[in-house]
């Protein structure tokens, strides 16, 4: 939409929540993301706006919300039966945030309250990890030094890939055998390739005590890279942090050179 057309937009919107018993889903949707954009990451907005438009927008549309009742929301519950039981929770989350949003600033009734939620009837998956003697083997199979260093620093601290990802060699003290994590890369970036945000919440910010071994490690890489690369902004990448699908097929493809059980790499 061009400015003019969303100023028209919000306007019009405005009037009619003058009235929120004649307002649509969709209406009350667009109002709720709105009021959303400034108080959460780009990143959490982005994630919470696709998955509106996928699952919420398409079953509840233009229907006036008054129209809209308990069986209505146990229908589109229903009709979620192929996702897991985390992602259904979710979905239903979101669907709870805009009602409580209506709700608090437009005395619209929350609906979703009135529907029984989803039960967990999934039996519990066994968490896979892998053993010091699988990473060995895994790490043996991992060709270049920029991966190998990268899952190497993932596996003896445990940050997250995103975390490890926004690193600068500012974040990194080899003489106190310290890491510093105070911050985070996304890809799901306003009109830019990746962001740097703040960690996942406020425990995220910590510092972790690295081996000796794990320190040797990014000396070695710290001087390969300053001698290979150009520009050396952030550890594990240059001027922007290596790209996840990159990383992501080096993993896969070490994996099965190694022949070490299949997992993600959180």
């Amino acid at each position: 939409l061009t400015f003019m057309a969303e100023q028209e937009k919000k306007e019009k919107l405005n009037a009619i929540l003058e009235k929120p018993q004649d307002i649509t889903f969709s209406e009350l949707t667009f109002k709720y993301l709105s009021y959303m954009e400034n108080r959460v990451k780009y990143s959490s907005l982005y994630s919470q706006k696709n998955k509106i438009e996928k699952h919420i927008l398409p079953y509840f549309n233009d229907k006036p919300i008054k129209g809209i009742k308990a069986l209505d929301i146990m229908e589109w519950q229903e009709s979620l039966t192929e996702y897991s039981y985390a992602y259904k929770k979710g979905l239903r989350g979101l669907l709870n945030a805009i009602y409580k949003f209506g709700y608090r600033y437009y005395d619209i009734p929350n609906m979703v309250q009135k529907v029984e939620p989803f039960r967990n009837l999934e039996a519990k998956k066994e968490i896979q990890y892998w053993s010091i003697e699988d990473f060995h083997e895994f790490i043996k199979n991992v060709d270049k030094i920029e991966y190998s260093t990268l899952f190497y620093t993932l596996y003896n601290t445990g940050c997250r890939i995103g975390e490890a990802l926004a690193l600068t060699w500012n974040d990194i003290d080899l003489k106190k055998q310290k890491i510093t994590i105070n911050k985070s890369m996304t890809k799901k970036a306003k009109g830019k390739p990746f962001e740097i945000t703040t960690p996942k919440n406020l425990s995220s910010n910590r510092s972790v005590d690295i081996s000796k071994k794990l320190t040797e490690t990014l000396k070695k890489y710290k001087a390969w890279q300053k001698e290979n690369c150009q520009d050396t902004t952030f550890v594990f990448g240059g001027n922007r942090p290596f790209a996840k699908t990159t990383l992501e097929r080096n993993f896969n493809e070490a994996i099965k050179k190694s022949e070490v059980p299949k997992i993600t790499i959180h």
